[in-house]
């Protein structure tokens, strides 16, 4: 009985797996005794983590650049917006300006027309009295028919510039008539301008405009050639003025000026049928007679601001 219990007690005694003396994945005797595979897999777990947490916030700062890269991009995209449309309301107050302008103040001209202003028109008419008149002049001196015809050499100078203004102005008025025909605009009345309908008359702004800003390069070759065979068609017993280059080119001048002073808004006159001198548009030629204020002739015709208006160039005749 004593040997049976002994045996039961040494068998409830015997050490177990957990509490025996020898160790297992580095725990002896049930303490906790880290081994070196344990720990080298913790370390490995936590720089695992590590890295993890640093991609993570990579990408977050990435999305965060892309955000603002786009709300840059938007924001620039605004900015272009606003200054396009800064542009157009700074373009629509400089025409309605102008208009204004244009439609109050007639005696002010609008500086952007450079060479078709109408003070640089006026000049070009000066000088082409002063010189290219001189140069024709030297030019009809040098052909042996027209040596010694100084009074109609005089004369042909003289039509040419009258006969300029004469056929430019008929051109103008039926380019006008053309156009208002093909827009189905009625031809306008000063009496009526109160009821006139607005767009026609914007439309009436627009054809002066465009032939002011483009007197110096409209093609009037078609009213070079009209006055050229209406001044050698009155002088057909002096063929010898068709091969005039100086005369042509005059002529050519001529015609220029006169265009580029006819498509003003109002446009210019020539005055040449007074027969008593005016101080005020006229001026004596240097063989005139002092004494005297009978016009005997023309040298060169006055110029007028509309008709019978301001004289902006006199006219010079021999009394």
């Amino acid at each position: 009985m004593v040997k049976e219990l002994l045996k039961y007690t040494n068998r409830r005694l015997r050490p177990s797996l957990i509490s025996g003396p020898f160790p297992l994945n580095g725990l002896t005797n049930g303490h906790g005794t880290v081994g070196p595979h344990f720990s080298s897999s913790m370390s490995t777990l936590s720089l695992s983590n590590g890295h993890s947490d640093n991609s993570v916030a990579m990408e977050a700062l990435e999305q965060e650049v892309q955000k603002l890269q786009l709300e840059l991009k938007q924001s620039q995209d605004l900015v272009k917006q606003l200054k396009e449309r800064e542009m157009q309301l700074i373009e629509r107050l400089a025409e309605n300006a102008q208009r204004q302008f244009s439609n109050n103040n007639s005696h002010f001209e609008d500086l952007n027309l450079g060479e078709n202003r109408p003070t640089e028109l006026i000049r070009y008419y000066g000088n082409l009295y002063s010189e290219g008149r001189m140069e024709a002049l030297d030019s009809l001196d040098n052909m042996p028919m027209m040596g010694e015809l100084s009074v109609l050499k005089e004369k042909i100078l003289f039509s040419a510039i009258v006969l300029s203004f004469r056929a430019t102005q008929q051109a103008v008025h039926e380019l006008r008539g053309k156009l208002r025909h093909l827009l189905n605009i009625p031809h306008p009345d000063p009496r009526l301008s109160s009821t006139q309908d607005p767009l026609e008359q914007q439309m009436e702004k627009h054809i002066e405009h465009y032939l002011s800003r483009r007197a110096r390069r409209f093609d009037v070759s078609h009213i070079v050639q009209e006055v050229c065979s209406q001044i050698y068609a009155t002088l057909f017993d002096y063929p010898c003025l068709k091969d005039c280059v100086g005369l042509q080119n005059y002529i050519a001048t001529c015609v220029r000026t006169a265009w580029g002073l006819s498509v003003q808004n109002p446009p210019y006159f020539i005055a040449y049928d007074s027969r008593t001198f005016n101080s005020s548009i006229h001026t004596r030629f240097h063989t005139s007679d002092a004494s005297s204020d009978e016009i005997k002739s023309f040298l060169w015709p006055a110029l007028t601001e509309g008709f019978s208006g301001e004289c902006v160039h006199k006219g010079v005749v021999v009394t």
